[in-house]
């Protein structure tokens, strides 16, 4: 009685607990996969603190003038692998109204995907849906209940998809909705996950390996010093 005490207790306790990741299935070769999102932060998921080692406000517009920003952002874990992040941020006297952001160009980074509780913004994105064979360069489209406009003046909230890749480049794209016309806005470039070998540097790596280089360099003039020096030191 007392093992199937402590096993209902574990079993409840395993039941308050948040989920520490949101999976966002691969749905196959025909249907759409829908999957909720409940929002998380770094407490919950430690492994999300991380560097931001790029950010940038990309504006998006419905063709009368500059309506908003969307803000992109790549953050380095501790693990080494890269986590990117969105968030729109509309003007207040904007008049276009959004409630999809899809991004493509994930091919197979993607393990999980979400938004955060424990930073800026108001509006939180309620779905995420990935497409099937029909979207087969890594679409993932985040969903907005609340569809965001100019008078939300805190925006959206950053939501994010989690990756397996160590490198990337802004080879990725992204295109926004208006549920009032179901019309797409032009699609923009993202950062956006890409195979070590094919990838560029980031600006992070640039610095280690100038200090690498420098560090390397170093070594090598105090190898090369006189034989007169060496004997004095002797």
């Amino acid at each position: 009685m007392r093992i199937l005490a402590i096993a209902a207790g574990a079993l409840a306790l395993g039941a308050a607990l948040p989920a520490l990741a949101v999976p966002l299935p691969d749905p196959g070769p025909l249907s759409n996969i829908i999957t909720v999102l409940p929002g998380t932060n770094s407490t919950v998921r430690p492994e999300l603190a991380g560097v931001v080692i790029a950010d940038r406000l990309v504006a998006y517009s419905n063709g009368g003038g500059t309506d908003g920003f969307v803000q992109q952002r790549v953050v380095r874990e501790a693990g080494g692998t890269l986590d990117f992040y969105w968030r729109i941020a509309p003007n207040a006297d904007g008049d276009a109204v959004i409630d999809q952001l899809r991004i493509g160009g994930f091919s197979t980074f993607v393990t999980d995907g979400d938004w955060r509780n424990d930073g800026v913004g108001d509006v939180a994105p309620t779905n995420a849906v990935t497409f099937g064979d029909a979207f087969p360069d890594g679409y993932v489209n985040f969903q907005f209940g609340s569809p965001i406009a100019g008078n939300d003046t805190n925006g959206s909230v950053f939501f994010f998809l989690h990756t397996t890749a160590t490198a990337f480049d802004e080879s990725g794209s992204y295109d926004l909705t208006s549920p009032h016309t179901n019309a797409l806005f032009g699609a923009s470039r993202t950062y956006t996950p890409v195979a070590l070998a094919g990838g560029a540097p980031e600006p992070g790596a640039w610095a280690l390996m100038i200090l690498g280089l420098g560090g390397i360099g170093a070594l090598a003039r105090r190898g090369r010093r006189p034989a007169g020096a060496l004997s004095a030191q002797a």
